[in-house]
C-alpha cells in the first residue's frame, strides 16, 4: 500500500503514444480564397493555393476526432471509489478512422466504444480510473492516435481529480538486515483512516514470534477532514530462529470501505557467526572435472573459537568433501571452509547446504548455501 499524506502534490503524467507532428485536427486551415481560375480554364481543375507562411489543409486527408469536452475534472474522490467519465466524439474527416487504443499506466485504462469509424460517425471514449493507493491532485493527459496517422496525435483529452486516502499504513514495513538472536527489535507503525470513529479492530498473521500491540486512537484534522490515527507497535521475540523471519501482517479497520490493511515484518535473524561470503559459488565449471570453492567464517564479536564439524549434508549433485583451517578475515582469526568435489557429466546447477558446528556453547550451527554450476566441456 502505498502511503500519500500530501494531499494538493500535484502529479502531472502525459501518456503519448506516438510523437511527430500533429494530425488534421491540429492543421491550420488556408487563410482566404484562392485567386479565381482564368476564364478559359474549367473551374475545380486548378489545385488550391495556401497563404503564404500556412500549412497545407489536412482535415479531408486525415482523420479528425473532434470532442464535445476535452477535460473532465472528477473532483474530491475517495481511494476506494473507482470513477468513470464518457469522453463523446465525431468523426469529422471524410476517411474512416482506425484510433489506436492508448496505453495507460497509474491506476488509468481507455478505450474506445469501437474499433472502426466511419466519416461523420459518433464514438466514446471511455476513462477509469482506480485511485487505490494514490492520494493527492492528480492529472492525466491522454494522447489518442490512430492507424491513418502513424505518428502523429489525432486528438487528447485530459482528466483530473483530487485523491482523499480512506486508509494508510506509514510506513508500509519493518525491515531488519540483522537480528541477533536472543535480542529484541521493536518498531512502531500508524494506521490513519477517514472519519471521527475510525479504529483498528485487530492485528492478524503475527504467528509464534512477532508480537502486535494496538494503541489508543488520536483525532487528527488535515485539510478540513476528520481523521483519526492508531498507533501500532510491532515486537520480534528473541526466541525468533536464525534465518529469515517474515510475516504478512492483516491490520483490520473499522472501516467498511477499507476492512484490511497490510503491514510486512521481515528480519534476518543471526547468530553469533556469519559467512564471508554467505554463499559459496563456483562458476565456469567444466563437466567431469574437479572444482574448489571455498568461504570463510568468523565470529561477529571477533572472540576465538573452534570450528569441531562441517556437514555438506544431502547434495543435488555429487558427492561433496569438506575441510577447514584457520584464516584472518576481515581482521579477526576465523577458518576458510573448502568444498571440493568432481562436477558430473551433465551440464547444470547442484549445490547443497553446509552445516558449520562449533565449540560455542548454545549456539546453533551456521548454514552456508553452495552452488555449482557445470558448463559444456
Amino acid at each position: 500500500m502505498r502511503s500519500h499524506w500530501r494531499w494538493w502534490l500535484s502529479v502531472p503524467m502525459t501518456v503519448m503514444l506516438c510523437s511527430g507532428p500533429r494530425g488534421a485536427e491540429a492543421a491550420a486551415p488556408p487563410a482566404g480564397d484562392p485567386p479565381p481560375p482564368p476564364a478559359d480554364e474549367p473551374a475545380g481543375t486548378r489545385p488550391e493555393t495556401p497563404a503564404p507562411g500556412s500549412r497545407p489543409a489536412e482535415r479531408k486527408a486525415g482523420p479528425a476526432l473532434r470532442f464535445d469536452e476535452r477535460r473532465h475534472d472528477f473532483g474530491e474522490i475517495q481511494d476506494t471509489a473507482v470513477v468513470t467519465h464518457a469522453f463523446r466524439f465525431v468523426n469529422t474527416s471524410e476517411k474512416t478512422v482506425h484510433p489506436v487504443r492508448p496505453s495507460m499506466c497509474c491506476g488509468m485504462t481507455a478505450a474506445f466504444d469501437k474499433e472502426v469509424y466511419a466519416p461523420g460517425a459518433p464514438g466514446v471514449l471511455t476513462v477509469v480510473f482506480h485511485p487505490l493507493h494514490r492520494g493527492g491532485r492528480i492529472e492525466r493527459d491522454i494522447s489518442i492516435g490512430a492507424r491513418e496517422l502513424p505518428g502523429a496525435v489525432a486528438a487528447t483529452v485530459t482528466v483530473a481529480g483530487v485523491v482523499v486516502p480512506v486508509v494508510v499504513v506509514e510506513p508500509q514495513a519493518m525491515q531488519v538486515a540483522e537480528l541477533r538472536r536472543g535480542e529484541t527489535v521493536r518498531r512502531r507503525f500508524l494506521v490513519t483512516g477517514l472519519g471521527a470513529d475510525f479504529d483498528v479492530a485487530a492485528v492478524e498473521g503475527c504467528g509464534k514470534f512477532v508480537q502486535a500491540v494496538v494503541g489508543s486512537p488520536q483525532a487528527v484534522v488535515r485539510d478540513g477532514r476528520q481523521f483519526r490515527t492508531v498507533p501500532v507497535e510491532v515486537t520480534v521475540s528473541p526466541e525468533a530462529p536464525l534465518g529469515m523471519l517474515e510475516r504478512q501482517l492483516i491490520v483490520r479497520t473499522t472501516n467498511a470501505q477499507y476492512p484490511k490493511a497490510y503491514f510486512l515484518v521481515r528480519a534476518e535473524v543471526v547468530g553469533e557467526f556469519r559467512a564471508s561470503p554467505r554463499y559459496a559459488m563456483g562458476q565456469g565449471v567444466k563437466a567431469g572435472e574437479e572444482f574448489t570453492v571455498t568461504t570463510r567464517v568468523v565470529s561477529r564479536d571477533g572472540l576465538p573459537f573452534l570450528i569441531t564439524s562441517v556437514d555438506a549434508g544431502a547434495a543435488s549433485g555429487p558427492k561433496v568433501e569438506t575441510d577447514w583451517r584457520p584464516a584472518v578475515v576481515e581482521g579477526s582469526i576465523g577458518y576458510e571452509i573448502t568444498v571440493r568435489g568432481t562436477a558430473p557429466e551433465r551440464p547444470g546447477t547442484f549445490g547443497g547446504t553446509l552445516s558449520v558446528a562449533t565449540d560455542r556453547a548454545g549456539e546453533e550451527p551456521l548454514r552456508i548455501l553452495y552452488r555449482i554450476a557445470v558448463a559444456k566441456k
